[in-house]
């Protein structure tokens, strides 16, 4: 699920939403729960959730931050190959 999809989240009244739950559920859409029009509650899909608790996981590794960092560099720079030529030469090992 990217950022722009959870900006977009649908809005729900808690009243709706817990008459709708089991519904709402299956959907798994991301949904902001509103009391009286105002944002109360955010709900993601199970696997949304761990897929961003992850991401967190990884951000706070340094060294994992410090291979982004050099990796972005070597692109800037040309460093680069696309992925379908890294598949050929690793296959033709």
């Amino acid at each position: 699920m990217t950022v722009s999809a959870l900006l977009k989240a649908k809005h729900i009244g808690v009243k709706s939403f817990r008459t709708h739950l089991s519904r709402l559920v299956r959907d798994q859409e991301p949904y902001v729960i509103t009391d009286r029009g105002h944002p109360q509650d955010f709900v993601i899909p199970y696997d949304d959730m761990v897929e961003f608790i992850e991401i967190l996981e990884e951000l706070s590794n340094p060294e994992l931050l410090k291979q982004i960092a050099e990796g972005r560099k070597d692109y800037q720079k040309g460093g680069w190959i696309p992925v379908s030529r890294l598949w050929k030469k690793l296959d033709s090992r």
